[in-house]
C-alpha cells in the first residue's frame, strides 16, 4: 500500500489507472459484480455512478423491505437541510436510532435527529457507495471497490485517498459501459446569458465578458471544483456547471463571476450563495 500511494504521490507523468494496474490490482465489470461485492464499501468519482451503484446494492441489502429504515442503518446526508433538532449536512454519516411516525438518528458524535419521512427521503441516503469527499479520514474494511478511476476527476490525489480507505490491497477497480452523452455546446449557454444582461439593461462590453477560453481557465483555477461547496464540476463540456453572479446588480462579467454547482445538482450551495447575496 505504501509503495502504491508513494507511486500515485510521486509519478504524476503515468495515469493513476495504469499505476493501479502495475501494482496489480484487479479489474472487473459492473455488470459482473456479485451479491456478495454489493455488501462490500464503494466509492466513485461522480455523483451519477453513485446513484446508479445504491440503486443496484439497495436491494441486495434489504430484498424484503426495500423502501423501510430499520434501526441500526446507517444513512449519509444528501444535499442538507433543517430538520426538527438541527440540520442535517451533506456528506455526513447517520446512525437510525428509532422508526416511527419520523426517524429518529444520530450523527458520529451523537447529536439526534428526527426528520419527518418525507425529510428523511429528501436529506439522506443509504451510503453503500459514496464519493470520495464522504469517506476522507475514514477506514472503509479490508476489501473496497472503487469506481471510474478513468474518470477525469480521478487524478493522482484522488485515486491516492480512495485507496487508502482500504486496510489491505483487496482494491477492485470497477469498469462502467460507456454511455452515450448528448453534445453540450457552451456558447449557446453563454449567449444565453448576453441576452438576459441585455434584457434587464446592464451594460454589456464584450471585452469583459465571460467566454468559453473563461470558463476553461476559471475551471483550472478552482480545481474542477464548486467555488461554493467544493463538489466535482467536470470540465468545460460537461455542463455540469453553472455561471454565479456574486452581484446581480452587474452583468455576467469575468471580475462578477465564479462557476458552482448547477441548482439541480446543489441546493445547499444555491443557498449559501443566496445568503453571501443577502
Amino acid at each position: 500500500m505504501e509503495a502504491m500511494c508513494e507511486d500515485l504521490r510521486t509519478d504524476l507523468g503515468t495515469r493513476p489507472a495504469a499505476i493501479l494496474a502495475r501494482h496489480g490490482l484487479r479489474v472487473v465489470n459492473f455488470n459482473d459484480l456479485t451479491e456478495e461485492d454489493a455488501r462490500c464499501p464503494h466509492i466513485a468519482a461522480t455523483r451519477e455512478t453513485v446513484a446508479k451503484v445504491n440503486a443496484w446494492a439497495h436491494p441486495i441489502h434489504e430484498p424484503e423491505r426495500p423502501n423501510e429504515y430499520l434501526p441500526g442503518q446507517q444513512l449519509l446526508g444528501n444535499g442538507g437541510g433543517a430538520v426538527k433538532g438541527g440540520r442535517l449536512n451533506p456528506n455526513e454519516l447517520y446512525t437510525v436510532c428509532e422508526v416511527g411516525v419520523r426517524l429518529t438518528v444520530t450523527n458520529v458524535d451523537g447529536k439526534e435527529f428526527s426528520p419527518t419521512m418525507a425529510q428523511a427521503t429528501k436529506f439522506l441516503r443509504r451510503p453503500y457507495c459514496t464519493t470520495n469527499h464522504a469517506v476522507q479520514g475514514l477506514s472503509l474494511g479490508n476489501r473496497i471497490f472503487i469506481h471510474e478511476v478513468d474518470h477525469h476527476m480521478a487524478d493522482h490525489r484522488w485515486v491516492r485517498t480512495a485507496v487508502s480507505r482500504c486496510s489491505t490491497l483487496d482494491i477492485i477497480l470497477v469498469r462502467h459501459p460507456a454511455r452515450a452523452r448528448a453534445p453540450f455546446d457552451i456558447n449557446n449557454r453563454l449567449a444565453s446569458h448576453y441576452r438576459a444582461d441585455m434584457n434587464h439593461g446592464f451594460a454589456v462590453t464584450v471585452r469583459d465578458y465571460v467566454s468559453a477560453e473563461w470558463v476553461r481557465t476559471q475551471l483550472e483555477r478552482q480545481g474542477c471544483a464548486c467555488a461554493q461547496c467544493g463538489e466535482d464540476l467536470g470540465d468545460s463540456s460537461s455542463g455540469w456547471w453553472s455561471i454565479d453572479r456574486i452581484s446581480n446588480q452587474m452583468g455576467h462579467t469575468e471580475a462578477n463571476c465564479r462557476l458552482v454547482c448547477h441548482v439541480k445538482v446543489s441546493p445547499q450551495c444555491q443557498a449559501v450563495t443566496a445568503k453571501m447575496r443577502d
